[in-house]
Parts: structure tokens; sequence; C-alpha cells
């Protein structure tokens, strides 16, 4: 043990001693360190003082040879009063160029483009003369679907595509917008309109105008003026329910058929009249004629001669009332219908308070028909009788029958109840009243045939 205590001791002892020769060298070397660090102070004053100084003279401007790196919404301010000013916008998450007070401009110096892209190379760009065009043809748009640009001011527009505008907008022309087009959604109406001027619709040099429907189907204008249809004998001027007013021609040339009203005259019948002597005056007989269609075709296939037709020349009412008129007493064969017309200006007494009986001698016969008229006066209520004195016994008429003024011929047959006379009877006409102060009365009583 006390040897082992004693080899300690000594190397203690040796170590210490190499310690202390140590130690004067360690501090000469750090009073060599603490040297150059003075030095090294004092330098970095220096450069300080000189960065200070040029800090101090930015006004004059300054030069980056690196990046200029600020953090969210740090701002780079220009002008005395901060005028101007660049960030990133943390909060919004975009960047910012704002003139806070005055007007912003960008620009390049001499011939060289302003360029305005996003996603690297898209977008627009100024060039050096000032046109304002797309980086790339037919891809960029000037405003959108939903964000419509308010008003485009051109000298000129020129398109290689269409012009698209949305339901029921106008598109104007002039500078009081006098000429305008449009599309009507709600009355699924395409319309063009000239306000307070003429307009004119046409071609140039020797193209045609063509006016269409349905893709290829209608009208043309051609180069020397003419209106035709764009197919032969396909599209009609007019319609049957919505016609021209008037047509004004030269010449009128028809292939097929003319229809006036419900007459359709056809080309063989027009070949009648041609060479017809007949003279204006002759023709103008038929100005004014209203037989219809059919009662000018019943005329179809008569031989009658001229001097036959003639005969009714100078007749001024119908033929069948005067021949009425003079068979007013005629008897009744076994094959003639006889009709009975009072007298035609029948005054009848005034006033007629009474029932006034008019005999019509006929004898034995069936009353077919009976209808009245009144020429003059208000009304009249009559009836039909059979008897053997010198009144009516038996009304033939199921009800008194009233006959008015303006009505015309009102036709009663479909009263008669008993239409047999007798051989001893004669038949009546009774006027039961009258009403006003002159009353003239036709009335037509038809008989059968026995």
């Amino acid at each position: 043990m006390k040897k082992l205590i004693f080899l300690l001791l000594c190397i203690t002892g040796i170590a210490y001693g190499q310690a202390r020769q140590a130690f004067p060298d360690s501090i000469a070397a750090h009073r060599t360190e603490i040297n150059a660090l003075t030095d090294s102070t004092e330098a970095f004053s220096d450069t300080l003082t000189q960065h200070r100084t040029e800090i101090n003279n930015l006004s004059a401007g300054f030069t980056l040879t690196g990046d200029l790196s600020l953090g969210d919404d740090d701002k780079i301010q220009l002008g005395a009063s901060n005028d101007m000013y660049m960030l990133h916008n943390s909060g919004a998450d975009y960047n910012q160029i704002i003139s806070a007070s005055k007007r912003l401009q960008l620009y390049t110096v001499g011939d060289y483009p302003l360029d305005l892209m996003t996603n690297t190379n898209k977008g627009w760009q100024i060039d050096s003369v000032g046109n304002f065009w797309p980086k790339s043809n037919n891809t960029y748009d000037i405003g959108r679907s939903n964000y419509y640009v308010d008003s485009v001011y051109v000298a000129d527009l020129k398109l290689s595509g269409s012009i698209h505008s949305v339901d029921d907008q106008f598109q104007y022309f002039g500078t009081d917008k006098d000429f305008y087009m449009r599309y009507n959604n709600s009355s699924d109406l395409s319309t063009i309109v000239a306000g307070a001027c003429e307009m004119q619709i046409y071609t140039t040099g020797a193209n045609v105008l063509k006016l269409m429907a349905n893709t290829n189907k209608g009208w043309q204008v051609d180069a020397n003026g003419n209106f035709t249809p764009l197919a032969d004998a396909t599209y009609d001027l007019g319609s049957y329910s919505t016609r021209p007013d008037s047509i004004y021609a030269d010449d009128l040339d028809v292939t097929t058929s003319i229809a006036i009203g419900d007459a359709n005259i056809t080309e063989t019948e027009l070949e009648i009249l041609d060479g017809a002597t007949v003279t204006t005056s002759e023709l103008n007989i038929l100005d004014g004629v209203t037989a219809t269609y059919d009662e000018i075709n019943a005329l179809d296939g008569i031989t009658s001669t001229v001097a036959e037709l003639n005969y009714t020349d100078g007749v001024t009412s119908a033929i069948q009332t005067q021949l009425d008129a003079k068979l007013a007493k005629a008897d009744v064969g076994d094959s003639i219908k006889a009709v009975y017309q009072t007298p035609v200006n029948w005054v009848l007494p005034n006033p007629q308070t009474n029932e006034t009986h008019y005999p019509i001698n006929i004898g034995d016969a069936d009353i077919d028909s009976v209808k009245a008229y009144i020429y003059d006066g208000t009304s009249v209520t009559f009836n039909i009788g059979v008897g053997s004195g010198i009144a009516a016994s038996t009304e033939l008429l199921s009800s008194d029958a009233t006959v008015s003024t303006g009505a015309g011929w009102t036709n009663f047959t479909s009263y008669l109840q008993n239409d047999t006379v007798t051989a001893d009877q004669m038949v009546f006409l009774d006027i039961k009243t009258v009403v006003g102060n002159v009353d003239v009365i036709s009335v037509f009583i038809k008989f059968k045939a026995n």
C-alpha cells in the first residue's frame, strides 16, 4: 500500500511540473489572439462607417448585383411620401404594385415590347409602335362568358370568326343607334330595324341577293334586278288568306291557270277569248256581276243563239217574280203548280183595327208553302184560312204569322197544319192587326198540283 501511494505521488508531481511549464505558453497564445481581435474590431468599425456613408448616399442611386429578399407583407416604398410600393400580400396571397395617389405607368425604353403574361408566356403584348395583340393567335379572350366588357370603341372591326351576342341584346350601328339587330328570346324572333332612315340591302357587282328561309327556300334579286323564286313553280307570292293588295305589271305570263275568287280560269279557257271582237263597253256589262262560280258554269254547254239570248235584253227584275204576278189567279191543273201573290202595292186600310178578309178564288187544292214580305210600314200579323162564307172558318197556319219591315221574305211553311181546300171552300188571307201608318204587304201562297 505504501508503495502504491508513493507511486501516485510521483506521477502527480511529474504532471504538475509539465503543466506549470505549458501555462505560460498558453497565455502567450491567447494574448496574440486578443491582439488580432482588436485589429479585426477596428477594421469592422471602418467597414461599418463606410456602409453608413453608402446608405446615406442612396438618394443618388444604387446598383444591386444580387437578389433583394423581403419577407411577406414587407414593402419596397418609393417617393418622399411613399406614394408607390410593392409587396407580397400574404393575407390575399397575391403580389401588388400600388400607386397610392398618382398615375401608374408601365413602359419600356427604346424598341422593346411590353409583355403582360401569366404562366410564363401566356398573355398579351404591346409592341414598340403601340399595337396591343395576343402572344398566340386565336387563343386568348377579352372578357369571359359571365363577365363582359361594357363597350368597345374601334375605327374598324375585322373578324376572322363570328359575332355572338346573348339573347335580347341589341347590336347598334350609327352614332344615334339608328340601325340595330336583336334576337328576342321571349317571342323567338330575330329583328333588323332601321330607326330614322331608309334601309338598303344590296350586293356589289354581279352577285345575287337571296332572301331565304329553311336554309335554301325563297327568292332572289339577280344582278339585273329581277325578283325570281329559287325553284320553278314551287313558292307562292302571298297566300289564300293573306294576299298582296295590288300587283302592277306590264305583262302577265301564266302557264297554268288564273283563280279569281272561286273561279279558276285555265289556259284553254283563256284561249277562247283569243281573237274576240267584243268592245270595252261590251265587256263592262259584266262589271258588278254577282253570279257565283257555279251559276256562271251553268252557262257551260248552252247552245242558245245570240238572238235567243237577246230575248232577255232589257229585263230589269227577276223573270219568275214577273211570272208569279201574272199567274195570281191561275187555275190549278192536274200537272200545274199555281202561285198566288197579292198585288205588289197592296195598301191596307189605315187604321186597320178589325179583321179584314181578302178572298182568293182558287178552288180545290192543297197549299204547298206560304211566305210574306212588307214593303212599307212596321209590322203585319196575318193568317191563311179556308171557309165557305165571306170569312175563313178554319185557319191553316198553326199560329198567327207576323212579318216586320226589314226582315225580307219570311217563310211560314213550317206553320201549316191543314192545307186541304175542298171544292166548295175559298182561301182567305186574314189580316189580323196592322201597326203603323201605312203597310204594303205581299204574300205568296204556292199550291200543290192535284
